[in-house]
């Protein structure tokens, strides 16, 4: 059997399940509650992020390291683009936009959205039972705490983030302008890395995660409102609409 263990809203979790999907792998999806994840991933895994696959007795931890195992064990329909050159700067363009739009944005929404348990509650508990939903209620508070202590620290560190937000995507303003795809002329792991990270600011119907409500909370909306016409949100939903495709529906872990 292959398994991912994810957690439901996550932009490296959806690269992941994303590159399944299009590799046609079939495979279970298992949400994990934050918190004891901490044990139970560590058990099978060296660290205790996610996503993690399981397959044929293989474990592979990570997004990018995921990509990599699957094009090496599934070499039809690759996902890294075609030449060293084009390869090597995949791997340049997803580290650039992990430092500059995945880590300041996650800064930025979580400054916001640690405030609504409910929001929180349905982004980190999708697709899981009562007793699990119930553990993340009592727990909320320490998760709280610590989300706020590792992501968003304090009004110096937000301010530099949106800020570095707000630069990227206009230099990815520029490199999409005209352009279907960021390397190459068909979909590659670049893409599927970038659009999963934006996709929490676009909120693209073809994303497997059921989106929470965000309408009671205008700041958080306001993260990515300066960004709704950008050309770099416009080739998100194209990317998503055009390539996304049907995905293994999220399942309660066992």
């Amino acid at each position: 059997m292959t398994e991912l263990y994810l957690f439901p809203h996550s932009h490296y979790c959806e690269a992941a399940r994303w590159a399944l999907d299009l590799k046609g792998v079939d495979y279970t999806p298992t949400p994990i509650v934050p918190g004891p994840h901490l044990f139970s991933i560590r058990r099978i895994a060296p660290k205790s992020s996610l996503p993690v696959l399981l397959v044929d007795g293989e474990v592979v931890q990570g997004a990018r390291e995921i990509i990599d195992f699957l094009d090496a064990k599934f070499p039809a329909n690759p996902l890294a683009p075609d030449g060293s050159a084009a390869r090597e700067e995949a791997a340049q363009l997803e580290a650039e936009a992990d430092a500059n739009i995945g880590i300041p944005l996650r800064a930025a929404i979580y400054q916001h959205l640690i405030h609504h348990k409910g929001p929180m509650k349905h982004c980190f508990t999708y697709g899981m039972p009562a007793y699990k939903k119930a553990f993340f209620s009592l727990s909320y508070p320490i998760l709280k705490k610590r989300i706020h202590d590792t992501y968003v620290r304090d009004d110096a560190y937000i301010a530099q983030s949106r800020a570095k937000l707000a630069e990227q995507i206009a230099r990815f303003d520029k490199r999409v302008q005209g352009r279907e795809f960021l390397i190459g002329d068909r979909l590659s792991r670049a893409d599927i890395m970038v659009a999963s990270m934006l996709s929490i600011g676009v909120l693209p119907k073809e994303h497997p995660f059921e989106w929470p409500q965000f309408e009671d909370d205008p700041e958080l909306l306001g993260v990515f409102e300066q960004f709704r016409d950008s050309a770099t949100f416009d080739w998100v939903r194209r990317i998503y609409r055009d390539h996304r495709g049907a995905s293994s529906e999220i399942r309660a872990a066992a």
